[in-house]
C-alpha cells in the first residue's frame, strides 16, 4: 500500500487524488541518485525525501527539508516524482517525491572518461570534451590557450585518430625493403601565433599568385613533408616536452623559432630548406646525440607553390628559377623539396621512432 505524503507549506491535495491508498500513482521518472544537496530556486520549493526502508525503519519515518543541504541522509535513495496533476493547488516550483514501495539500492556505474571512451576524439588540451569538427581541440578557448603556450610540443595519445593518421603516413612513405620502423610517440608542435601568421600570409600570397585551388590543389599548394634533423637533448622522450636552448640542438631550434635558412648548409640543390615526401629519405638526416634510443623526425606544412622539377645537381642555387616558387628534385631514387623562404614552412608534428 502506498504511504500518503503531505507536503508542508501548501494546501492539502484533494481527497480523490492522493488520499486514496489503493489508487495507483503514476510514475514519471526512473530511480535517480540521491542529490548531494537540496536544490535552491528563486521560487518556493520543497522536497520530501523518503529514506530507503531498512529493517526496523518504517516507511512513515520521513525527513522534510526546505531548500538547504541535506543532513544525515543516506548516500543513495530511490525516488519517484509525482506529476502536478496528482497534487494540484501547490505553488509553482514545488517538487513532490514519494517512495511507494521498497526498491533495491541502485548505484550507477561511474561514467567512462571521454578520453577513454571508445570511438571518441577528446580535446588534446582539456582531455574531457569532444573535439570540434576539423580541430584537435574542443573549442576556441582550449585551442588559443594551447597555442599561446608556444613554443613546445603536446603529445597525441596513441589511441587518438590523429596519431594513427601520422603513423600511417610515416610508415606508408617509408620506402625500400626491410623492416618497417616503430612509431613510439607523436607530438603536436606548438608554434607561436605570430610565426604562424607569417606562414599564412605567405600561403595566401602564393595562392593569389598561382590560383592553386582552381587546379584542385590545397591553398598555395600546401603539402605535408618530412624533415630529419639532429637532436642533442631528450626532447620527445616520455616526460620531455620543453625544447632545450642549446644552439647545437637543431630540433629544438626549429621548434622554438621555426626554420631559418641562415643556418642551412648548401645542399645538392642549393642553400635552402629541404624536405621529402618519403620518411625513409628524411631518416638519413635524423641523428640523436643523446642517451635516447629513439630518433626524431618532423612532419611539416610546406607551401610548394609552383615547383621547378629537376634532376640536375646545382649546389649554387639560393632561390628557385624565375617563375617558380620552389625546387622539386628527383635524384638517385629520392625526392626532395627545397624552399628558399623561411615563411614557406612550419613544423607541424614531431614523430619519435626507432628504425
Amino acid at each position: 500500500m502506498h504511504q500518503n505524503l503531505h507536503l508542508s507549506g501548501g494546501p492539502a491535495p484533494p481527497q480523490n487524488n492522493v488520499n486514496q491508498p489503493n489508487q495507483p500513482i503514476p510514475q514519471t521518472s526512473q530511480p535517480v541518485p540521491y542529490p548531494s544537496a537540496a536544490p535552491t530556486s528563486s521560487v518556493r520549493q520543497s522536497m520530501i525525501f523518503a529514506p530507503m526502508p531498512n529493517q526496523g525503519v518504517p516507511m512513515q519515518q520521513l525527513s522534510v527539508f526546505q531548500p538547504q543541504p541535506v543532513q544525515n541522509a543516506p548516500v543513495y535513495m530511490q525516488m519517484q516524482m509525482l506529476p502536478p496533476a496528482v497534487a494540484p493547488g501547490y505553488a509553482p516550483g514545488v517538487t513532490f517525491f514519494q517512495q511507494p514501495q521498497p526498491l533495491p539500492l541502485v548505484v550507477p556505474a561511474p561514467a567512462l572518461p571521454l578520453s577513454q571512451a571508445p570511438g571518441t576524439n577528446p580535446c588534446l588540451a582539456c582531455k574531457v570534451r569532444q573535439q570540434f569538427s576539423g580541430s584537435l581541440f574542443c573549442g576556441k578557448t582550449c585551442m588559443d590557450n594551447t597555442h599561446n603556450s608556444a613554443p613546445g610540443i603536446l603529445e597525441i595519445p596513441n589511441t587518438h585518430p590523429k596519431f594513427k593518421d601520422i603513423e600511417y603516413q610515416f610508415l606508408i612513405k617509408w620506402t625500400g625493403s626491410g623492416k618497417k620502423p616503430t612509431v613510439h610517440h607523436v607530438y603536436l608542435v606548438l608554434t607561436k601565433p605570430a610565426d604562424m601568421m607569417k606562414y599564412e600570409v605567405y600561403k595566401q600570397k602564393m595562392e593569389a599568385k598561382n590560383s592553386h585551388i582552381s587546379k584542385g590543389q590545397q591553398p598555395g599548394n600546401q603539402q605535408r613533408r618530412w624533415h630529419g634533423t639532429g637532436r642533442n637533448c631528450q626532447l620527445g622522450d616520455p616526460g620531455n616536452t620543453t625544447p632545450c636552448t642549446a644552439t647545437a640542438c637543431s630540433l629544438c631550434n626549429i621548434i622554438r623559432t621555426s626554420f631559418n635558412i641562415t643556418h642551412a648548409a648548401a645542399g645538392a640543390f642549393g642553400k635552402g630548406i629541404y624536405t621529402s615526401s618519403a620518411s625513409s629519405t628524411s631518416n638519413g638526416y635524423s641523428r640523436t646525440n643523446s642517451a635516447s634510443t629513439m630518433r626524431a623526425m618532423l612532419l611539416n606544412r610546406v607551401v610548394v607553390g609552383v615547383g621547378y622539377k629537376t634532376s640536375t645537381l646545382n649546389s649554387t642555387l639560393v632561390a628557385p628559377p624565375a617563375g617558380y616558387d620552389s625546387v622539386i628534385a628527383a635524384y638517385a631514387g629520392t625526392d626532395e623539396l627545397v624552399v628558399f623562404d623561411n615563411d614557406a614552412i612550419r613544423p607541424a608534428y614531431l614523430i619519435m621512432y626507432t628504425p
